[in-house]
Order: C-alpha cells, then sequence, then structure tokens
C-alpha cells in the first residue's frame, strides 16, 4: 500500500486583528466598512496591528473603536487570512462583532452602513470580501 503524503501548510504568526461589525435595522443586516489610512479611495474592514501581550480578540475591539468609533461585542472568530499590501507581509484574524453603540473616534476616517451586496460593490480587496462572505453566513444563522 503506498502512503498518500500530507502537506501541512502552517500559518504564520498573527500580525494584526479585525473585525466585520454588523447590526440590523428594520430587519435588514447593515455591515460596516471604512476607508483605508493609506488611501482613502479604498474601502475596507477595519483591522490593525496586534500590540505585544494582547490577543487577537482584544486587538480586534480595540481597532474597531479606534477606526470607526464604534463599539461592539466580540461573537466569534471567523478566518485568519494571509495577504502582502505595500511590500508588508499581513496575517489577520478577523472576529465577527454585534454593534453597540457609536462614540467618538481617534481616527478621522469614513465609515458606511452597507448591505451586503452594497458592501461587495465598495471593498477594495479579494480578501476583504472573501471574509464579509464568510460573515454573511454566520449572521443568517
Amino acid at each position: 500500500m503506498i502512503g498518500k503524503r500530507i502537506k501541512i501548510v502552517k500559518m504564520r504568526e498573527l500580525t494584526h486583528a479585525g473585525g466585520i461589525v454588523f447590526r440590523v435595522q428594520n430587519g435588514i443586516v447593515y455591515y460596516l466598512i471604512i476607508t483605508a489610512k493609506d488611501d482613502s479611495s479604498n474601502w475596507v474592514l477595519p483591522k490593525g496591528h496586534i500590540i505585544f501581550g494582547e490577543s487577537p480578540a482584544d486587538t480586534a475591539t480595540r481597532e474597531v473603536l479606534e477606526e470607526t468609533g464604534i463599539k461592539a461585542n466580540l461573537l466569534k472568530s471567523l478566518k485568519k487570512v494571509e495577504f502582502t499590501h505595500l511590500n508588508e507581509f499581513i496575517s489577520v484574524e478577523y472576529f465577527l462583532m454585534r454593534y453597540i453603540e457609536e462614540v467618538e473616534s481617534s481616527e478621522n476616517r469614513n465609515k458606511k452602513w452597507c448591505t451586503f451586496e452594497e458592501a461587495m460593490n465598495l471593498l477594495t480587496f479579494k480578501e476583504s470580501k472573501e471574509i464579509l462572505r464568510i460573515a454573511v453566513m454566520s449572521t443568517q444563522k
């Protein structure tokens, strides 16, 4: 009997964490997207660098608040994605988060609450669209 070769792919260490924040209004689910820090023509999902000693979940909650002024409950981990942007390797764990309230933001970014279809049309990067699809499946359960 010939054994099968199994390829094991190990994710690199996480560098970032972010949140897919949603809210339900009049029975319609809306998702939060923001403009990118380095190029305000790009629409992205909130995320940021993990600070040493901080958990990815805490980073996601902090970054969503800093970048958007949105307080949100973290519900669950969705997926880890890896990509390169501006020659920087990025490994992000995204979390599904439910909107609580809006407060003042420490960053001056445009933000928008969108239906799934609107967000898919506006999001710039395929990784953002992929993780939003996963979030939508989680909110429909």
